[in-house]
């Protein structure tokens, strides 16, 4: 999500709409947030809003699809906290909001549409604060699969709370979401007090009540974002002293755990039907005393396996460094990436052994900072495979010292960024080409001539420019539509297109004007290409739309 923001804040046609905000630059950021959407499904909108909060482009989820919301829908958002939040930080910063319930017009959305807000300044290319971005993720699908895998277990209750000890997920009684409602009794703490005290006050653990057996471990946003009020900055290393972001919590009832230990018993259930009630309380005692500790270690077992597949299969790459960057650990999911075997690479290589020249560099610059602070988000790196082909990854890691505060090794998550570099470079390239004709728009054009001039300057060699019009192309549109016009425009771009040199420089500068940079060529050559295409064009027969 973070990386999706810093992208979507870098993208080209959003400094562009910040520089001159009109309605065609507007279009061409609307369209470049619906692909983002697109691409990325996990979004239920994305926000652009001006410093007084008022929404300037605001794209959302509909049937499956992104669209635009027209601008007579855009709203005044300047209440809302996470534009409030947003707008108090700091340049690096990034908010991350509680999850909650999606609020239209002032009013919860129904059915309930989950949700948690990523939240940024964005900068314009001088430095301004100019806009605040706003990605909406869609809580559903977190919710939908917290409760697909905990209901496996039935002698088991598992919650997900808040920090203030409000369900988000299976309430008691169905009780979530009663801070959205003002239910202040709508809390774990309201329906069991005394084990509230422990699971609110610490991070983790496990203990025993009158109720059953309470498990409980407490999830922390990625310290690269930060609520406005944290006063933390994005490099600041995570750590259980940061505020809670989530509490999961799994209670198994003493009646379920009565169950779970006395009906599993050797001969138990033989002895149940002859013996039941002189034999009780014994059969208690030794389940609590014998049966117990041994569930207890063989579940203990089982977990170890699990944590072990889990980190060998999980879906992203994980690995940890030693203070020189040798590879000590590598997951299987990374090594299959990668194309080695855990003997090529672990204790053998150094990681930079697996990065391409520029992000050797890069990881030059950024390790010793990280052995100091402990912490480093979202790094953009190149790791190079066996076969030599290259893998866009986002890295970021965390450090674990000694008790005497030294560096032991770094702990790193590694997430395939090939589909996001695919999109960036897609929202590049439609922000440098016109959608019409496939050539390149008039930003494109001047950004290259600026290149072939400074070249051609520092190498003292010709450059001429050609500018093609065609003579009363409104009355082409008048008489044959709009589609023959937009006909005769792909038509020319292809033919100047197959005539022109790969160093040339075609752009599309207008409504039917088109410019061509020749690099290395003179007016008495330039001449001679610009009337060769003069008479191409002329006897170009375009078939009439729709005929």
């Amino acid at each position: 999500m973070l990386a999706d923001l810093r992208v979507a804040a870098r993208l080209p046609s959003l400094q562009q709409y910040l520089q001159d905000r009109t309605a065609e630059r507007r279009q061409v950021f609307s369209v470049a947030l619906q692909n983002m959407m697109e691409a990325y499904p996990r979004y239920g909108q994305i926000q652009l809003l001006d410093l007084s909060g008022r929404e300037v482009v605001r794209v959302k989820e509909a049937d499956g699809r992104a669209v635009v919301v027209p601008e007579a829908q855009l709203h005044d958002q300047s209440e809302r906290s996470d534009f409030k939040a947003a707008l108090a930080l700091e340049s690096g910063k990034v908010y991350l909001s509680p999850v909650d319930l999606n609020v239209e017009n002032g009013q919860i959305e129904v059915p309930y549409r989950p949700t948690l807000r990523v939240a940024a300044p964005v900068y314009d290319s001088a430095g301004e604060r100019r806009a605040i971005l706003v990605l909406s993720v869609r809580g559903d699908d977190m919710l939908d699969r917290f409760r697909e895998i905990t209901k496996t277990e039935p002698l088991q209750e598992a919650m997900l709370l808040n920090p203030d000890g409000y369900w988000l997920s299976n309430g008691a009684d169905g009780r979530e979401w009663g801070f959205m409602f003002g239910r202040k009794d709508a809390t774990f703490g309201n329906a069991y007090p005394a084990e509230w005290r422990s699971i609110g006050a610490a991070d983790h653990g496990v203990f025993r009540t009158r109720l059953g057996i309470f498990v409980h471990a407490t999830v922390h946003a990625p310290p690269s974002a930060r609520e406005a009020n944290a006063g933390e900055s994005a490099s600041t290393p995570g750590g259980a002293d940061q505020p809670p972001y989530l509490k999961i919590v799994l209670h198994v009832p003493s009646a379920s755990l009565r169950r779970l230990l006395f009906l599993y018993l050797p001969l138990g259930r033989v002895l149940l039907s002859t013996v039941y009630v002189s034999l009780l309380p014994l059969s208690i005692v030794i389940a609590y005393i014998w049966l117990y500790p041994r569930r207890a270690r063989e579940l203990e077992r089982v977990a170890a396996r699990e944590i072990a597949d889990l980190y060998g299969r999980a879906p992203c790459g994980y690995h940890s460094l030693d203070r020189d960057g040798l590879v000590v650990r590598m997951n299987r999911t990374e090594l299959e990436w990668l194309g080695y075997r855990h003997d090529e690479v672990v204790g053998r290589m150094k990681i930079t052994d697996l990065m391409t020249a520029d992000s050797r560099r890069t990881f030059a610059e950024n390790f010793p900072h990280f052995v100091e602070t402990g912490y480093i988000g979202n790094i953009d790196l190149e790791f190079l495979r066996k076969d030599g082909s290259v893998l866009p990854v986002a890295v970021s890691a965390s450090a674990a010292w000694d008790d005497a505060g030294e560096f032991l090794m770094s702990r790193s998550t590694v997430f395939d960024a090939t589909e996001r570099r695919k999109l960036e470079l897609e929202l590049m390239r439609q922000a440098s080409t016109d959608p019409l004709t496939g050539i390149g728009n008039r930003r494109h054009f001047f950004e290259l001539a600026e290149h072939e001039l400074a070249r051609c300057r520092r190498e003292r060699s010709a450059l001429s420019l050609l500018l093609i019009d065609i003579d009363e192309f409104k009355s082409i549109n008048d008489r044959w539509g709009h589609d023959t016009g937009d006909a005769v425009l792909k038509s020319m771009a292809l033919a100047c297109k197959a005539e022109l040199r790969a160093a040339d420089v075609l752009a599309r500068v207008g409504g039917e004007e088109f410019v061509v940079a020749l690099p290395a060529t003179d007016a008495v050559e330039a001449r001679v290409i610009a009337d060769r295409l003069r008479r191409i064009l002329a006897e170009l027969l375009v078939p009439r739309a729709n005929a």
